[in-house]
């Protein structure tokens, strides 16, 4: 049986009640204080996160021009005033990877990773084959006809030479000219050549974990870099590269929804002085990554017209700044030297874990696909 926590007016509208009343007669709101049972509010979300209520237009307005409105009037006990945070976030994020990996989708010719494209080879050709020349192959045989060299029927047979398979060729011999990158990766040397992972080894239908394992001079091999390696030759060899994709996108979505009970943890700390219960970090965090969320569909749809993508990431950087800000301001009532300080701190430890989480989950979603 649940434990109800009845309280003796209506958190939602303030009517009196007896702690005998299980639900408010005048606005119909259940007469408990869901501070202490955290899972209600992720049962309810999952229960109505799709039912699209007047709740959900009722908090649009507040929500993106009232930074921290809906966490401060939550916490006062007016859940059935605005829309559930959970339902909030599960409704933004929905969308938002929608959006995302649609902005992503890798086109028809890039499916099949293993068959190297005709303009992948001659693109790769011409920078590491040609580098010396500031003219293309087209363009060297087209002087070499107009000076007369050669003959033009001679130029069809000059471009037969420069098939697919003698570009390659002459691709590997010009990438065993290049230097090396050394990377130690876990605890494991690595020395190779990058465009030769990629254009030869990665293609080779005969090549195994071992023999890419020995190509890239690995100081040892043990069972997670053959893993790595067979995952590699999975993609280079038998896989469609959007199938990655999807696979990495979907764990995203996982990823952030798990790191909001860890943002809340940082809120916690950083404010202690306040004594505040993590239910209530927990709800600003949900908010917080909510509108991240929103911003970002938003400024997605803007680059279907607007392809200057380093200034929308700008102007987004900034808006999601001023609006956090904002909200930090108005949820924990510190000053804005303190807010400003606080905030910069929060997100600098709280960047350093979304980029040791998202190296987890990109090399978890390579060896799990």
């Amino acid at each position: 049986m649940r434990i109800r926590h009845p309280k003796d007016y209506c958190l939602n509208c303030n009517y009196t009640l007896s702690k005998k009343n299980s639900y408010c007669p005048n606005c119909g709101q259940e007469n408990t204080d869901y501070k202490y049972a955290i899972w209600y509010l992720i049962f309810e979300s999952i229960n109505n996160y799709l039912n699209l209520d007047s709740q959900l237009f009722r908090s649009i307005f507040p929500f993106l021009f009232r930074p921290g409105h809906l966490t401060v009037k939550f916490l006062e006990g007016r859940r059935k005033l605005y829309v559930n945070p959970i339902r909030l976030y599960l409704v933004t994020t929905i969308f938002f990877f929608f959006l995302f990996s649609q902005n992503i989708q890798l086109s028809k010719s890039d499916l099949n990773l293993n068959i190297v494209s005709e303009k992948e080879i001659d693109n790769a050709f011409n920078e590491f084959v040609l580098a010396d020349s500031t003219k293309t192959l087209s363009n060297l045989l087209s002087d070499l006809n107009e000076e007369g060299i050669i003959q033009t029927a001679e130029v069809d047979s000059l471009v037969n030479v420069f098939s697919k398979d003698n570009k390659l060729k002459l691709l590997q011999l010009s990438f065993d000219t290049m230097s090396m990158s050394e990377v130690n990766f876990l605890g494991v040397d690595y020395k190779y050549n990058q465009q030769k992972l990629y254009y030869i080894w990665m293609r080779d239908q005969k090549m195994t974990a071992d023999a890419l394992l020995d190509s890239m001079h690995a100081s040892e091999k043990n069972y997670f870099n053959k893993k790595l390696a067979e995952q590699w030759l999975k993609v280079g060899q038998t896989s469609s590269p959007q199938y990655l994709l999807n696979e990495i996108i979907e764990n995203i979505s996982v990823m952030f929804f798990l790191l909001i009970p860890f943002f809340a943890f940082l809120l916690k700390v950083f404010y202690l002085s306040k004594h505040k219960l993590y239910y209530n970090h927990l709800i600003f965090s949900v908010h917080l990554h909510t509108y991240l969320f929103f911003i970002s569909s938003v400024f997605i749809l803007i680059h279907y017209t607007y392809t200057d993508l380093s200034a929308l990431i700008a102007y987004g950087l900034v808006t999601f700044m001023i609006y956090t800000l904002l909200m930090f301001r108005r949820v924990y009532k510190d000053s804005w030297i303190k807010t400003a300080f606080k905030t910069f701190f929060i997100f600098m430890f709280y960047s350093m874990i979304i980029t040791l989480s998202s190296i987890i989950e990109v090399t978890a979603s390579l060896l799990t696909f």
